[in-house]
């Protein structure tokens, strides 16, 4: 998934996706929605048609390959926007900060303060901790 700039989340027994969309945005990876029924955690408070893309389970069941074909022809011309979007909305979806209350437990503090602390540490979102302490070295 972190080498691929979209991954594709079919519905499966749940109308919820689950662990498929919490993987792929973990992963920075762009989810691609098949299914007309999916449910998404935190439906309103997370601006999902910015950083996901939508294909018709109706459609992609007739012609599958063509729908997918259709579906990336549309979404790559966009895939920069939509990254953004993701790497934004990110934080929110896997930490439950900002205006997304994912966790709201006491840990939710502790996330938020680590987040805070590394985004003056290191502001530019390194692959690894290391990538930012080997600046200082």
């Amino acid at each position: 998934m972190t080498h691929s700039d979209f991954c594709i989340l079919p519905r499966g027994d749940d109308p919820n996706p689950g662990r498929r969309l919490v993987d792929a945005v973990a992963a920075g990876c762009v989810p691609m929605i098949i299914g007309d029924t999916i449910i998404l955690p935190l439906g309103k408070l997370l601006p999902y048609e910015s950083f996901t893309v939508r294909v018709s389970e109706s459609e992609f069941v007739r012609y599958p390959k063509t729908t997918i074909e259709e579906a990336l022809a549309k979404a790559v011309p966009q895939l920069a926007s939509l990254r953004r979007s993701l790497m934004h909305a990110r934080d929110d979806f896997l930490l439950g900060t900002g205006t997304s209350p994912i966790n709201s437990s006491v840990t939710r503090g502790a996330d938020y303060v680590l987040l805070q602390a590394g985004r003056i540490f290191c502001p530019r979102t390194p692959t690894s901790f290391r990538a930012c302490v080997t600046e200082f070295a």
